[in-house]
């Protein structure tokens, strides 16, 4: 073969490959998107619920900020506590505790009851806390998305307009990252495809 023949066949394996992984990756982009990967047999999954609530954190009041904080703190910290001392100053600088039941009462509970019957009941607390905001979230995607229009629909008489956005803005940034995903992987598999095609007629010729 004439070596100008090589030259273009080269530049034309080049060309088809990255017009089939451009193919491929946008066909990869639309089953990213369009899969509606924020769901799992319907449902919301529980990297859909993660970054919702941590979206949800954004848009509350100081007051509501401190409480989750201070629940997730809490949480973390229960299991290390060691004495009645320590669980006291836990709940003493705890928000949510505070919220939930009064300090005093708290603090004589432990003094009463003992430490090691009242550090359950205060790790409860926060788990509560924690379980009731997956909750809250669930029922807000549920009142959010319509099944059978397959999209998102606010419900102004259940919640607000500001809830509603956070829950259709997150579901998009997973569609946007998956989309991302399978735009790669379709674009390699499909550009290796047409290379491998490409220099097998190559070498026949």
């Amino acid at each position: 073969m004439p070596v100008e023949g090589v030259r273009n066949l080269k530049n034309n394996t080049g060309l088809y490959a990255i017009g089939a992984g451009l193919v491929g990756a946008g066909a990869g982009v639309a089953v990213g998107y369009y899969t509606r990967p924020f769901l799992k047999y319907g449902a919301p999954t529980d990297e859909f619920v993660k970054k919702v609530n941590n979206n949800f954190v954004d848009i509350l009041d100081e007051g509501g900020k401190k409480r989750y904080f201070d629940g997730v703190e809490g949480l973390k910290k229960i299991d290390k506590v060691g004495n009645a001392e320590e669980l006291k100053e836990l709940c003493r600088n705890n928000e949510l505790i505070k919220q939930f039941v009064m300090l005093d009462n708290i603090i004589d509970a432990i003094d009463e009851a003992g430490f090691e019957k009242v550090k359950p009941g205060i790790k409860e607390i926060f788990q509560i806390h924690m379980d009731a905001r997956k909750e809250v979230i669930e029922e807000t995607f549920a009142l959010s998305w319509d099944k059978n229009a397959k999209k998102f629909i606010h419900n102004a008489e259940k919640i607000s307009k500001e809830e509603f956005e956070v829950v259709k803005k997150t579901a998009r940034s997973i569609q946007g990252k998956y989309a991302a995903i399978y735009g790669s992987v379709g674009a390699a598999v499909l550009g290796l495809g047409t290379l491998l095609c490409s220099g097998g007629k190559k070498s026949e010729g």
